[in-house]
């Protein structure tokens, strides 16, 4: 993996590569809980609500991830709503990029939804759980 980069996709640039990276969006978005499609992301991509990473090893498309600034009256939190694709340890030595990313953007905290597993990986404390019921 020592060809591996990852870059943060400008929004003028997210219609092209989006083809590239939908596979992998649509593959995180089976994970979730149905807040939105991947057209949702797109959408909100393009307005600049998200934010598109890609990881390349060469010119091939390796993994792609999303990010959201939420904007609390208290403080700003970057979000890392989801991720598919490959290189799991790549991203790991890498995620100073999003969060120096996300201190510009004037976030004191970055965030993750996924697994308990990525808490034990990234070395994070688990803040809270969500749990999650269907309404009949």
């Amino acid at each position: 993996m020592t060809d591996w980069v990852a870059v943060g996709i400008p929004a003028t640039e997210v219609r092209i590569i989006w083809p590239k990276v939908i596979n992998f969006i649509e593959l995180a978005l089976k994970r979730g809980q149905g807040e939105w499609a991947a057209e949702d992301i797109l959408a909100a991509l393009l307005v600049r609500e998200m934010q598109l990473w890609v990881a390349y090893e060469g010119d091939c498309i390796k993994a792609a991830g999303v990010t959201q600034v939420v904007y609390y009256p208290q403080k700003r939190v970057c979000d890392f709503l989801l991720a598919g694709g490959t290189g799991l340890r790549f991203w790991l030595k890498r995620k100073s990029l999003v969060l120096d990313w996300a201190k510009q953007q004037g976030c004191s905290h970055v965030r993750i939804f996924g697994r308990d597993g990525w808490g034990r990986v990234l070395g994070w404390k688990k803040a809270y759980s969500v749990f999650v019921g269907e309404i009949a």
